[in-house]
């Protein structure tokens, strides 16, 4: 039995010392807190409005881009590309990072040549209610999220726009699902995924991409997508919609695809253009 001294010792602790507690929130409203709150066990909430992680001030045009140089979270660090920088997250587990209200919050990146985050020797993710992509158009090398050696992430209730490649490249990872959520406008393709496996989307939207192919999938198995649609994907010279060596690694139920003229897939209904996708949802 705990004596009253015993007991006050370890309310005060948890009072000074709230950190020490499994699942700790952090509220961030600018890149030094987000970055910052980066780490395992724990939600990042962020207010809304938009957080940018990587800026390039004038007149550098896209050839210095800014990252907090007094930075020391050992759980971010940047691959440096063709106009700044990439952020990246590594060996963080038990993370949830989400907005606050109705798609009210944003996580951007100005230089058009990287990621917005890459996440690396990750699991248990849970990325939720957020607007994530680049500030400027362009032509670009990387996507919006990038994932690798990843396991069981979770993406839910987001809208993934360009100008990134891709909306998510998946490399080595395991246990993804992609649902209620929407990749929009991205300057080459959907998706690409290689050597991985058990990757679940469901009721998401996939518009206005393009223009070199859509979903890529190397060395891959256990590929599901369930209540999806795929509107305006616009291919160079026409290459196949979902680029997978072989259907039978991928499988799909209830989608739609338009606007494309995609082979004739189970699971798969072909329509005409439905303009009426993009009027209904507020993305």
């Amino acid at each position: 039995m705990y004596s009253v001294f015993s007991v006050s010792v370890i309310v005060l602790l948890f009072a000074v010392l709230p950190g020490i507690a499994a699942g700790s929130e952090y509220v961030v409203s600018s890149q030094a807190e987000f970055l910052d709150a980066i780490g395992s066990d724990r939600t990042i909430v962020l207010d809304p409005g938009k957080i940018v992680l990587v800026e390039i001030p004038p007149p550098c045009d896209y050839e210095c881009a800014l990252f907090p140089s007094e930075h020391a979270n050992p759980h971010v660090g940047y691959n440096w590309e063709s106009d700044g920088v990439t952020v990246v997250v590594s060996d963080v587990s038990n993370m949830t990072i989400q907005g606050s209200g109705e798609l009210a919050s944003s996580l951007l990146t100005e230089p058009r040549y990287s990621f917005v985050i890459e996440f690396v020797d990750c699991s248990d993710l849970v990325i939720s209610n957020l607007i994530a992509g680049h500030t400027a158009g362009g032509y670009c090398e990387n996507g919006v999220f990038g994932f690798m050696n990843c396991n069981d992430v979770v993406i839910s209730d987001c809208d993934l726009f360009g100008c990134g490649t891709v909306g998510l490249e998946i490399k080595d990872s395991s246990g993804f699902r992609f649902t209620d959520s929407v990749v929009r406008d991205c300057a080459y393709g959907i998706m690409e995924f290689r050597n991985s496996h058990d990757l679940l989307f469901e009721n998401s939207l996939f518009i206005d991409n393009g223009e070199y192919y859509g979903v890529i999938a190397r060395q891959c198995s256990g590929i599901e997508f369930t209540g999806c649609t795929f509107e305006n994907s616009v291919l160079y010279e026409c290459p196949p919609l979902f680029d997978l060596n072989a259907y039978g690694e991928i499988s799909f139920l209830d989608c739609i695809v338009s606007d494309y003229p995609c082979e004739e897939v189970e699971g798969i209904t072909l329509l005409p253009p439905l303009k009426s996708m993009t009027t209904e949802r507020s993305w």
